[in-house]
């Protein structure tokens, strides 16, 4: 079933009551953004070639990290909501890593004062693995980096979480996933675990628990990491790309089951994960739906999905539920018709402020990063398209792609989104930054 919205127009769309998951309901779009984003600029800044950044943010602190090959992992903080850098933009990033070899998939979190990074670095002689360094002062400066998993097989596509002073960190290994922790910052961490055959992990920490959801399964800790239960998981039901996230005892994961009739299931947990509720089919109103993300706080939940994605008829979802995702308001559209839309990039909440990011190819073959928002809880979002914010007359910007080519994080109605940048087939690639 097909919806198009327009202006403030007021849709109720009573939906086929499928297992108690979906409600009737009514929901409103503005006509016009009240919010805006900042003009885009070239945070990287340097002559390197800059690829996959993420964002993090702790209050009005904000965090950037990117990586650009054999030159290395590099950053930028800011302590004013992207107002002012440091390293200022009139100089060179930080050089996180050491040495010259190949860097990947660097990935961050936040919380306090403590900044973690993650990637995927060269080793002479040795298959790639992952390291990691720390902050504990905002970003301003950070432990050498050191080597925490091992192995005859390369550790690819890192993933982190923390709180505090715990930090999560999966991977995949050989294509099975792995995770290790630290209770200290990063000091000190735990042998690495193997907690699947499968791949494609996702981990969440919270203050009593840990998460982690690979492409068939999860498993749980109520022990900062020294030990992992898994959590059985229906066959066919959850079948790749899947993703996990919660606020407090709250906790919910994803998946999509792949193929032209892929759906988007999931489970949610209101007790840090010790008993789960599901798995429930979530888009039994779409069709071809890929790529979950799921954005958290309070009791309210976010879930967005892509159907079509690399193609003509590509659109984005979003479902929102503000009862712990027992039910659920959707689908209501964010994108708008286009050549292509990638799939969703993030999609993060902060109080009753939620924020999304995605790619968009405009009919002349430009990618485009869009977004959009909503500021009472997911009642209302802007219109279809949504908003454009790198706003870039040519190139590519945040472009369909398996790995995150761009990252959203808010707190509260300030809302900071990056992406990769390439003007032109011949030109390196920077990473871009604007803030609402």
């Amino acid at each position: 079933m097909k919806i198009t919205l327009y202006g403030s127009t007021l849709f109720l769309i009573t939906w086929l009551l499928v297992s108690g998951v979906l409600n009737v309901s009514a929901f409103q779009q503005f006509p016009n953004q009240a919010i805006s984003y900042s003009r885009a600029f070239n945070l990287s800044n340097d002559t390197g070639n800059a690829i996959y950044p993420m964002d993090a943010s702790s209050g009005s602190n904000v965090y950037v990290v990117w990586t650009e090959g054999s030159a290395g992992i590099f950053f930028r903080a800011s302590p004013d909501n992207g107002s002012t850098w440091s390293p200022p933009l009139t100089s060179p990033p930080l050089k996180i890593n050491s040495g010259t070899q190949g860097t990947q998939y660097p990935m961050i979190s936040a919380n306090g004062s403590n900044v973690y990074i993650t990637w995927t670095n060269g080793i002479t002689g040795q298959q790639p693995q992952l390291f990691f360094a720390a902050s504990t002062n905002y970003g301003i400066s950070f432990s050498p980096a050191i080597q925490i998993s091992t192995g005859t097989d390369a550790s690819i596509t890192p993933v982190i979480s923390s709180w505090g002073d715990v930090v999560y960190v999966g991977y995949v290994q050989d294509s099975h996933s792995y995770v290790t922790s630290s209770t200290n910052a990063g000091e000190t961490w735990t042998t690495p675990i193997e907690v699947s055959s499968y791949h494609e992990p996702q981990v969440y920490a919270s203050a009593e628990s840990g998460t982690i959801v690979t492409d068939a399964g999860m498993a749980v800790t109520m022990n900062d990491g020294t030990s992992w239960t898994n959590i059985p998981v229906p066959g066919g039901c959850c079948g790749a790309e899947p993703w996990v996230w919660g606020y407090g005892p709250n906790v919910y994961v994803a998946w999509e089951t792949k193929g032209t009739m892929s759906q988007v299931f999931y489970y949610y947990s209101h007790n840090y994960g010790s008993t789960w509720a599901g798995p429930m089919l979530l888009t039994s109103n779409l069709t071809d739906a890929w790529g979950p993300k799921i954005a958290a706080y309070g009791n309210n939940v976010i879930i967005t999905t892509t159907v079509h994605p690399d193609s003509g008829m590509a659109q984005n979802y979003i479902y929102v539920s503000n009862n712990a995702g027992v039910t659920w308001t959707g689908p209501i559209q964010e994108s708008g018709t286009a050549v292509d839309v990638g799939t969703s990039l993030n999609v993060y909440a902060w109080g009753r402020d939620i924020f999304a990011i995605w790619g968009r190819e405009d009919p002349s073959g430009t990618w485009v990063t869009y977004g959009t928002y909503s500021t009472d809880n997911g009642t209302t979002w802007v219109s279809p398209p949504g908003m454009d914010i790198s706003n870039n007359a040519n190139g590519v910007a945040a472009n369909a792609n398996d790995i995150s080519t761009g990252w959203v994080v808010n707190f509260g109605t300030a809302a900071f989104a990056t992406w990769q940048y390439q003007a032109s087939s011949t030109a390196k690639s920077q990473i871009y930054f604007a803030s609402t």
